[in-house]
Protein backbone atom coordinates (compact mmCIF):
# COMPACT_ATOMS: atom_id res chain seq x y z
CA UNK A 1 0.00 0.00 0.00
CA UNK A 2 2.62 2.52 1.36
CA UNK A 3 4.99 1.14 -2.12
CA UNK A 4 4.74 4.30 -4.17
CA UNK A 5 5.36 7.16 -1.15
CA UNK A 6 8.83 8.27 -1.36
CA UNK A 7 8.37 10.25 2.26
CA UNK A 8 7.92 6.55 4.01
CA UNK A 9 11.06 5.69 5.61
CA UNK A 10 9.97 2.86 7.50
CA UNK A 11 6.80 0.83 8.34
CA UNK A 12 6.08 -0.99 11.29
CA UNK A 13 3.40 -3.93 11.39
CA UNK A 14 1.94 -4.67 14.80
CA UNK A 15 -0.57 -7.17 15.25
CA UNK A 16 -2.47 -6.75 18.86
CA UNK A 17 -3.04 -3.41 21.31
CA UNK A 18 0.23 -4.88 23.46
CA UNK A 19 2.28 -5.33 20.19
CA UNK A 20 1.02 -1.94 19.09
CA UNK A 21 1.82 -0.25 21.93
CA UNK A 22 5.29 -2.02 22.48
CA UNK A 23 6.56 -1.44 18.99
CA UNK A 24 5.43 2.89 19.25
CA UNK A 25 7.47 3.30 22.28
CA UNK A 26 10.59 1.56 20.41
CA UNK A 27 9.97 3.25 17.10
CA UNK A 28 8.29 6.79 17.82
CA UNK A 29 6.14 6.82 15.11
CA UNK A 30 4.69 10.03 12.96
CA UNK A 31 1.52 8.49 11.53
CA UNK A 32 0.11 5.26 12.79
CA UNK A 33 -3.42 3.47 11.16
CA UNK A 34 -4.93 1.68 13.43
CA UNK A 35 -8.42 -0.82 13.19
CA UNK A 36 -10.87 -0.61 15.16
CA UNK A 37 -11.22 -5.06 15.99
CA UNK A 38 -7.92 -6.14 17.18
CA UNK A 39 -7.26 -9.55 18.95
CA UNK A 40 -6.75 -8.26 22.00
CA UNK A 41 -9.00 -5.57 22.77
CA UNK A 42 -10.01 -1.92 20.49
CA UNK A 43 -7.86 -0.12 18.76
CA UNK A 44 -9.14 3.37 19.82
CA UNK A 45 -7.42 2.43 23.23
CA UNK A 46 -4.59 1.91 20.72
CA UNK A 47 -4.98 5.89 19.31
CA UNK A 48 -5.87 6.95 22.91
CA UNK A 49 -1.98 5.86 24.70
CA UNK A 50 -0.27 6.64 21.19
CA UNK A 51 -1.58 10.34 21.89
CA UNK A 52 0.40 9.41 25.73
CA UNK A 53 3.24 7.75 24.46
CA UNK A 54 4.14 9.47 21.40
CA UNK A 55 2.07 13.19 21.54
CA UNK A 56 3.85 13.82 18.13
CA UNK A 57 2.38 10.45 16.17
CA UNK A 58 -0.85 11.11 14.32
CA UNK A 59 -3.37 8.28 13.92
CA UNK A 60 -5.64 7.21 11.52
CA UNK A 61 -8.32 4.87 12.08
CA UNK A 62 -8.97 2.12 8.97
CA UNK A 63 -11.89 0.14 9.81
CA UNK A 64 -15.10 -1.57 8.49
CA UNK A 65 -17.26 -0.21 11.33
CA UNK A 66 -18.93 3.14 10.46
CA UNK A 67 -21.45 3.34 13.47
CA UNK A 68 -21.47 6.68 14.86
CA UNK A 69 -20.49 6.00 18.11
CA UNK A 70 -17.11 4.38 16.91
CA UNK A 71 -16.51 7.28 15.17
CA UNK A 72 -16.89 9.53 17.89
CA UNK A 73 -14.71 7.33 20.13
CA UNK A 74 -11.97 7.41 17.28
CA UNK A 75 -12.06 11.41 17.32
CA UNK A 76 -12.51 11.90 20.98
CA UNK A 77 -9.22 9.53 21.37
CA UNK A 78 -7.16 12.00 19.11
CA UNK A 79 -7.47 10.09 15.81
CA UNK A 80 -6.83 12.76 13.14
CA UNK A 81 -8.71 10.49 10.47
CA UNK A 82 -11.02 8.17 10.36
CA UNK A 83 -11.52 5.91 7.18
CA UNK A 84 -13.25 2.53 5.92
CA UNK A 85 -11.50 0.16 4.34
CA UNK A 86 -13.76 -0.15 1.40
CA UNK A 87 -12.04 3.08 -0.08
CA UNK A 88 -9.72 3.46 -3.02
CA UNK A 89 -5.97 2.82 -1.76
CA UNK A 90 -5.26 6.10 -3.25
CA UNK A 91 -7.65 8.10 -0.88
CA UNK A 92 -5.75 5.92 1.96
CA UNK A 93 -1.81 7.61 0.96
CA UNK A 94 -3.72 10.84 0.42
CA UNK A 95 -5.41 10.50 3.92
CA UNK A 96 -1.71 9.86 5.38
CA UNK A 97 0.18 12.67 3.59
CA UNK A 98 -2.95 14.85 4.72
CA UNK A 99 -1.94 14.11 8.00
CA UNK A 100 1.34 14.09 7.57
CA UNK A 101 1.37 17.57 6.94
CA UNK A 102 -1.18 18.61 9.82
CA UNK A 103 -4.66 18.15 8.29
CA UNK A 104 -7.63 15.73 9.38
CA UNK A 105 -9.62 13.51 6.99
CA UNK A 106 -12.78 12.10 7.43
CA UNK A 107 -14.57 10.01 4.70
CA UNK A 108 -17.79 10.50 3.41
CA UNK A 109 -19.49 7.68 5.73
CA UNK A 110 -17.67 8.70 8.79
CA UNK A 111 -18.82 12.19 8.42
CA UNK A 112 -22.46 10.72 7.44
CA UNK A 113 -22.45 9.11 11.16
CA UNK A 114 -21.15 12.10 12.97
CA UNK A 115 -24.39 13.62 11.60
CA UNK A 116 -27.39 14.69 14.05
CA UNK A 117 -30.78 14.64 12.28
CA UNK A 118 -32.37 15.81 15.13
CA UNK A 119 -30.08 19.52 15.13
CA UNK A 120 -31.66 22.89 14.79
CA UNK A 121 -32.62 23.46 10.91
CA UNK A 122 -30.06 25.36 9.01
CA UNK A 123 -30.60 29.38 7.82
CA UNK A 124 -31.73 29.68 4.44
CA UNK A 125 -30.52 29.55 1.64
CA UNK A 126 -28.67 26.23 3.56
CA UNK A 127 -32.34 24.97 4.41
CA UNK A 128 -32.53 23.51 0.90
CA UNK A 129 -29.08 21.44 0.82
CA UNK A 130 -28.09 17.64 1.39
CA UNK A 131 -25.91 16.84 4.37
CA UNK A 132 -23.37 16.21 1.82
CA UNK A 133 -23.96 19.90 0.33
CA UNK A 134 -23.71 21.48 3.63
CA UNK A 135 -20.25 20.05 4.20
CA UNK A 136 -18.88 20.85 0.69
CA UNK A 137 -20.09 24.07 1.15
CA UNK A 138 -18.37 24.01 4.62
CA UNK A 139 -15.72 22.96 3.10
CA UNK A 140 -15.56 25.83 0.48
CA UNK A 141 -15.84 28.38 3.57
CA UNK A 142 -12.95 27.07 5.18
CA UNK A 143 -10.78 27.41 2.07
CA UNK A 144 -9.95 23.94 0.82
CA UNK A 145 -9.60 23.18 -2.27
CA UNK A 146 -11.51 20.17 -4.50
CA UNK A 147 -8.65 18.05 -4.05
CA UNK A 148 -8.70 17.93 -0.27
CA UNK A 149 -12.19 17.89 0.12
CA UNK A 150 -12.04 14.91 -2.38
CA UNK A 151 -9.81 13.05 0.06
CA UNK A 152 -11.55 14.00 2.91
CA UNK A 153 -15.00 13.29 1.46
CA UNK A 154 -13.63 9.87 -0.01
CA UNK A 155 -14.81 10.65 -3.70
CA UNK A 156 -13.19 11.93 -6.88
CA UNK A 157 -12.32 15.36 -7.83
CA UNK A 158 -14.95 15.08 -10.48
CA UNK A 159 -18.01 14.46 -8.24
CA UNK A 160 -16.83 17.24 -5.44
CA UNK A 161 -17.15 19.42 -8.91
CA UNK A 162 -20.36 17.97 -9.65
CA UNK A 163 -21.80 18.30 -6.17
CA UNK A 164 -20.58 22.19 -5.54
CA UNK A 165 -22.41 22.94 -9.09
CA UNK A 166 -25.75 21.79 -7.78
CA UNK A 167 -24.44 23.82 -4.34
CA UNK A 168 -23.72 27.26 -6.18
CA UNK A 169 -27.34 26.78 -8.40
CA UNK A 170 -29.71 25.77 -4.79
CA UNK A 171 -28.00 28.53 -2.74
CA UNK A 172 -27.93 31.12 -5.19
CA UNK A 173 -24.27 31.90 -5.24
CA UNK A 174 -22.97 33.14 -8.54
CA UNK A 175 -19.16 31.58 -7.97
CA UNK A 176 -17.04 29.54 -5.32
CA UNK A 177 -16.23 32.89 -3.76
CA UNK A 178 -19.72 34.30 -3.28
CA UNK A 179 -20.63 30.63 -1.88
CA UNK A 180 -17.19 30.84 0.94
CA UNK A 181 -18.67 34.52 1.94
CA UNK A 182 -22.33 32.89 2.68
CA UNK A 183 -21.04 30.36 4.54
CA UNK A 184 -18.67 32.45 6.90
CA UNK A 185 -21.14 34.73 7.30
CA UNK A 186 -24.17 32.10 8.57
CA UNK A 187 -21.11 30.23 10.58
CA UNK A 188 -22.43 27.20 8.72
CA UNK A 189 -19.60 24.00 9.44
CA UNK A 190 -19.28 20.49 8.62
CA UNK A 191 -22.31 18.03 10.59
CA UNK A 192 -20.76 16.98 13.57
CA UNK A 193 -17.53 18.78 14.02
CA UNK A 194 -18.70 22.57 15.43
CA UNK A 195 -15.13 23.61 14.66
CA UNK A 196 -15.84 22.73 10.62
CA UNK A 197 -12.47 20.72 10.85
CA UNK A 198 -14.40 17.61 9.85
Amino acid sequence: MLAGVDWVARTVIAESVADALAQATTHRPDLAVVDVRLPDGNGIEVVRQLGRLVPSCRALVLTMDAEPDTVRSAMDAGAAGFLLKDCEPDLILDALSTLRHGGLVLGARALTALSDPAETRLPAPFDRLTSREVTLAALVGAGLGNHTMATRLGVSEKTVRNQLSTVLVRVGARDRVHLAVLVRELGITPPGRPDGTG
